[in-house]
């Protein structure tokens, strides 16, 4: 059992570190661009022109840390925290103990950029973060009642205000970063409970309906497999599709009420997309062949031989979330091309380095101009002149399009009436894992 101050002690989120991969660094350069101006009010002599790349220099080498050894993040973070938490208490300190001619200005200037410390903390730390902050505000509070005490002679009445109002201000805005995330993590519970009482009790629904409906499946391949005439043939293949298409129902439901789930895995490690675009193909050839339908593949050509391979031949993202967005494409097309063909394409998305661009084209009916904006939007069927009298859950092109977002890329369709319809995948090839927002 973990002891409970050990959710005081900070600790950055394993999901925020590619953010702080990017943020870091542009701070970094944000400091080095200040001090290479050396703007006359915003420096305090020698302390800002030692102490700006010094914080800059700890924070590349921070970012670097990162980047070469993950395990190695809080340790990294809290060495950006405590010399950025320095650097301001001393500008502090020297406005107030040691002021120059522009030391009002240099305080203000300070207290307004210790929001963004605590925003900071909150933003990159999974916990911990309200202990740095009141560290920090605590040696402000030193600083700031030591000089209210022992006040120098002719200080003025604005600095006596400016002084008292950043002690009132200042743990403001850590109660609110504070009172930010703890709503936002009692939403997140909630919304976890919602979605596992909703999964229990479709869970429940399709084991009660699942349990039946196999026996009626098993059933019915019983009675298909003896001699039948013509019209008992025709009944037992009508409740065969009945069947398989409650079951097909069923898993479309169940498979967009997972997509709901906040905590839904999405697994990192590398895969072939060329190999499980020619699979998923290759699966989806016997029924195109039963419906009389062309299925193409267009795959790149394999590197030369000495040359290294695509980048594609070692993505890095979930196979198996990729092959059921492919699945669910395919599955769309075969449902509503009544003739004709079906092609597959994968190539490099030309806009994009490091990207693929995966099409599905069918030479179906199309799809209306209205009607594409709403397409991926769930039970969202097409008309009956349209489907061809096909039933659907309209579930499959919503589960394509959210398993492509949870993937980090992005899908859109173009269709002509009476042309047929080409849906697209744009995913990157190296898919890191999500940050919190």
């Amino acid at each position: 059992m973990t002891p409970p101050w050990r959710d005081l002690l900070p600790a950055v989120d394993p999901l925020q570190r590619p953010l702080l991969l990017k943020a870091v660094p542009l701070v970094a350069a944000v400091t080095l661009v200040l001090w290479l101006l050396d703007m006359p009010h915003l420096l305090t002599g020698r302390w800002d022109r030692l102490g700006l790349p010094v914080l800059a220099t700890v924070m590349i080498a921070a970012t670097l840390v990162m980047l070469r050894r993950p395990a190695w993040s809080t340790p990294a973070m809290l060495c950006v925290m405590a010399a950025s938490g320095i650097y301001l208490q001393g500008i502090v300190y020297l406005n107030l103990f040691a002021p120059t001619a522009n030391h009002l200005y240099s305080l203000l200037s300070t207290a307004q950029f210790m929001p963004l410390f605590y925003l900071g903390a909150f933003a990159g730390f999974q916990r911990g973060a309200p202990l740095l902050c009141w560290l920090q505000f605590g040696g402000l509070v030193v600083q700031l009642v030591a000089s209210l005490m022992h006040p120098r002679l002719g200080e003025p009445n604005l600095l006596m205000q400016a002084k008292t109002g950043i002690l009132l201000a200042q743990p403001t805005f850590i109660l609110v970063l504070t009172f930010m995330v703890r709503l936002r993590r009692e939403l997140a519970a909630r919304e976890r409970e919602h979605h596992e009482g909703k999964a229990r009790l479709l869970a429940m629904l399709s084991h009660e309906i699942r349990g039946p409906l196999q026996t009626m499946l098993s059933s019915v391949g019983l009675l298909s497999a003896r001699p039948l005439d013509a019209s008992a043939t025709r009944a037992v293949q009508r409740l065969e599709a009945v069947a398989t298409q409650l079951d097909r129902h069923l898993r479309d439901l169940l498979a967009f009420n997972q997509l709901d789930n906040p905590d839904l895995p999405i697994e990192h490690r590398s895969y072939d997309l060329p190999v499980l675009v020619r699979a998923c193909g290759e699966q989806h050839l016997p029924q195109a062949r039963q419906q009389g339908l062309e299925l193409l593949l267009q795959l790149p050509d394999e590197a030369p031989e000495g040359q290294p391979p695509h980048p594609w031949h070692h993505a890095q993202g979930d196979p198996d979330r990729m092959r059921q967005v492919l699945d669910n494409l395919l599955a769309n097309a075969l449902k509503y091309t009544p003739h004709g063909r079906i092609t597959v394409t994968l190539q490099p998305d030309p806009s994009r380095a490091g990207w693929a661009c995966l099409s599905v084209r069918d030479t179906g009916p199309g799809i209306d101009a209205d009607e594409q904006a709403r397409i991926f939007q769930p039970f969202v069927r097409l008309p009956e002149a349209r489907q061809g009298g096909r039933e659907g859950s309209g579930l499959g092109l919503a589960i394509a399009a959210r398993l492509t977002d949870r993937l980090g890329g992005e899908i859109h369709v173009d269709s002509v009436p009476g042309q047929g319809s080409c849906f697209t995948v744009n995913l990157p090839l190296n898919l890191q894992p999500a940050a919190r927002l």
